[in-house]
């Protein structure tokens, strides 16, 4: 038989030692006891030793050796002789008002972080509510935690829930501490507006800059609940739509083309920055650039404006160099940069924004990947408080 020492080891619970142990075919409860015949008042911090009563208490713990484990101990109730209070005392492993281990509610937590309610509860055999119960009690104490940082700098994003459809959430993010802070149910601006409305007083005079789409709705919440933050268009969404307007060209010169097969793989070669190209699309883009003359000015013109932001070294010498592109654009009466013309006409000054401090929600990419891999994970969402809880927990 094993020494007392070395299963108390053994179980590692801190504050009690093992007592005995009940072994059955499929179960193992472990008796313990708390080698201190004291108490600490819980109001005055002082040590009393005068018992009221015992009551004996068991906790679920995690699985051992593949049989369900329990821990119980008689759990004592002290008077406290300088207040006069009644008090449990406190337990190192488990909430005496509990019915599980720390250790066993911090493995449901992790798995039901990355799985379902469904899933975590037939692993550790409990119900799905408890499931839930003990996962967002988990998450509201790791958001309690990681309130008092302090944000400077936020992001404002939408993202598709399904691909192909327009069911998007927004997601609002803490730039200066790489976390979610909350997702919205859609992007309409009065769901926004109520957000920000409902925001500490405290946490909104702090945010100094916001990232936002090139969405005007956005950026007219920001003005109006935010008066002294700085709107930075994203640099990615300024990109990306100029890349639409590449990509028509594109389209364009493939239908004049006289053989349109052979310009398969072109979108990507002709989208893509040129120093992240294969080599087989390297030769591909060589191949359409001489093909199709317009489509290649379309492409120096992209290439030219992304090293705006690449060279521009403050606000001054981008809005130079941006608007000598503008007047290229005008000159050259490359009508499919029209509409993206207009676009920096309206977004121009918070396109400017940027080269500030270089603050982009560039970050929020990361967030739509692991979002990606929490819905295959779980199977999807059928309940948006839940997708938000989960989102949130991830980055936390």
């Amino acid at each position: 038989m094993l020494k007392n020492e070395c299963v108390t080891k053994l179980i590692n619970l801190e504050g009690v030692n093992f007592k005995e142990a009940d072994i059955q075919e499929d179960t193992i409860r472990f008796f313990v006891i708390n080698p201190h015949n004291i108490g600490v008042c819980p109001k005055c911090a002082q040590v009393s030793s005068t018992l009221v009563n015992v009551t004996p208490k068991c906790y679920k713990d995690v699985n051992l050796a593949s049989r369900s484990c329990f821990i119980e101990v008689d759990l004592r109730r002290f008077e406290c002789q300088t207040c006069s209070i009644t008090f449990t005392e406190s337990l190192s492993f488990a909430d005496p008002y509990r019915k599980y281990t720390n250790r066993f509610e911090e493995a449901v937590y992790e798995c039901c972080r990355e799985t379902t309610a469904t899933y975590t509860a037939r692993k550790f055999g409990i119900s799905d509510k408890t499931v839930n119960d003990i996962y967002h009690s988990k998450v509201e104490k790791r958001q309690l935690q990681s309130a008092f940082q302090a944000v400077y700098e936020i992001g404002i994003d939408e993202i598709a829930m399904h691909k192909g459809h327009q069911d998007f959430v927004l997601i609002i993010t803490d730039l200066t501490n790489k976390r979610v802070l909350d997702v919205l149910p859609d992007k309409k601006k009065a769901t926004l507006k109520s957000c920000v409305r409902n925001w500490d007083a405290n946490f909104k005079s702090n945010i100094a800059s916001v990232a936002v789409d090139l969405w005007g709705p956005y950026r007219s919440v920001i003005e109006d609940l935010l008066p002294g933050a700085v709107v930075v268009a994203d640099r990615f969404h300024v990109m990306q739509n100029l890349n639409k307007a590449l990509d028509t060209t594109r389209k364009k010169a493939r239908r004049e083309s006289d053989s349109p097969e052979t310009w398969k793989g072109a979108k990507y070669a002709v989208l893509k920055n040129p120093e992240n190209l294969t080599s087989e699309q390297k030769i591909i883009l060589e191949w359409v650039l001489k093909e199709s003359p317009n489509l290649k000015a379309c492409y120096e013109l992209r290439e030219d404006f992304r090293a705006i932001f690449n060279t521009s070294t403050c606000r001054t010498s981008a809005k130079y160099n941006m608007y000598r592109w503008m007047l290229r654009i005008m000159r050259s009466e490359q009508s499919e940069y029209y509409r993206f013309l207009k676009t920096l006409l309206n977004w121009g000054d918070n396109i400017l924004n940027y080269f500030i401090k270089g603050l982009s929600s560039g970050f929020v990419e990361g967030v739509n990947n692991k979002i990606k891999l929490i819905k295959r994970k779980a199977f999807g969402f059928q309940n948006f408080e839940n997708f938000r809880t989960k989102i949130i927990d991830n980055f936390c």
